[in-house]
């Protein structure tokens, strides 16, 4: 139709060359929006499983900054939903969660609560530069102080803001009994602790 319309048009008449380049450029145009908005084409922004968001959008494709945690989160159990819904309920505003999954943003997306340090993959690449060596550090508190509890490491976190730990038992050096910490809920794949000298 815009086609149609484009040929008929008195300024173009008697400019062959002029029409069938405005032509092309709406048939281009035209062809091109529906794929974008669709998603029909792999990995365009438009596509979702039947059964939702896939996992594989929190998986970074390589990364950016040599962190401590490099350890992606590609999928998730009801545990890790159900500590999200455990934070939901007890998290206060203003608090923070510190925890040893830094490298993926899955903490803060299924408990709702803002994070002393998470998702490094997108905040290293896409943060301004300055704020590198302070969300590595951030990083290296959250971890060290679940890996290696002590007394200095709590009041630290807690001078940060920081009031709960989500502790993914699983990964390497993970403490049962953090010194400062109280646990409030204990899975398999999931510990919650309050700090308790806040």
């Amino acid at each position: 139709m815009a086609g149609g319309l484009l040929a008929r048009s008195q300024s173009l008449i008697g400019r062959p060359l002029t029409r069938w380049f405005a032509l092309a450029i709406l048939v281009a145009v035209f062809a091109a929006v529906p794929f974008r908005l669709l998603g029909f084409a792999g990995n365009a922004f438009g596509v979702q499983p039947e059964t939702g968001l896939s996992a594989d959008a929190f998986v970074p494709r390589e990364p950016f900054v040599d962190a401590v945690d490099t350890q992606p989160v590609v999928e998730w159990t009801d545990e890790w939903n159900e500590a999200g819904a455990f934070l939901r309920e007890q998290v206060a505003e203003g608090e923070l969660v510190a925890t040893n999954v830094t490298f993926s943003p899955i903490v803060p997306a299924l408990s709702g609560a803002a994070t002393y340090v998470s998702g490094i993959q997108y905040q290293a690449p896409y943060g301004r530069a300055g704020q590198l060596p302070v969300l590595l550090d951030r990083e290296q508190q959250s971890i060290g102080f679940v890996s290696e509890p002590s007394d200095s490491g709590a009041e630290e976190l807690c001078k940060q803001g920081v009031r709960w730990l989500w502790a993914d038992p699983e990964r390497e050096a993970t403490r049962i009994e953090i010194v400062g910490a109280e646990l409030v809920l204990d899975s398999d794949e999931v510990r919650i602790y309050r700090l308790t000298g806040c």
